[in-house]
Order: C-alpha cells, then structure tokens, then sequence
C-alpha cells in the first residue's frame, strides 16, 4: 500500500524512488528517508512505486478540482441568497 499525508510528501516520494543515488548520513535514523519501507527503496519496485505516484497524483488534482469547483459552487449559491 502506498499513501501520502499531502502533495508535497507525494513530491518526496517522488524524488527518492527516482533518485537514482541516495545520500544519507551515518548512523542517523531520524530523517523520513530512514522511515521509508525497503520494498519501497528497492530498485526493482521502482517502475511499479512510480506508477502508483502517478495514480496518486491524478486522484490528488481530481480531489483539488472537486474543492475548488465546490468553493465557486458555494459563492455562487450565496451570490442568489439576498
């Protein structure tokens, strides 16, 4: 299963799995890189990671046109209630 919190957690994932060198430094746990699972750094997952990023990315922008389309759907109704 692969999620994001947001657009740019989807970027950050994005950039790392193309990433095709990953610099770390040592002995240091505590960055999100660190956290990710080892199927999703893994190279041969790599096409199949990127395919689920677009998925992702396609329903982000369809949830972002339905809250801007609902937005203007909802100024439009107040602009009939005087």
């Amino acid at each position: 299963m692969l999620w994001a919190y947001n657009a740019e957690h989807l970027d950050f994932l994005e950039r790392y799995v193309r990433a095709f060198i990953r610099e770390r430094e040592p002995n240091r746990n505590g960055s999100l890189a660190s956290r990710l699972p080892a199927w999703l750094k893994d190279a041969k997952n790599r096409d199949a990671v990127l395919g689920c990023c677009a998925t992702l990315r396609v329903r982000l922008r369809k949830v972002a046109c339905y809250e801007i389309d609902a937005g203007q759907r909802r100024v439009a109704d107040s602009d009939h209630v005087h």
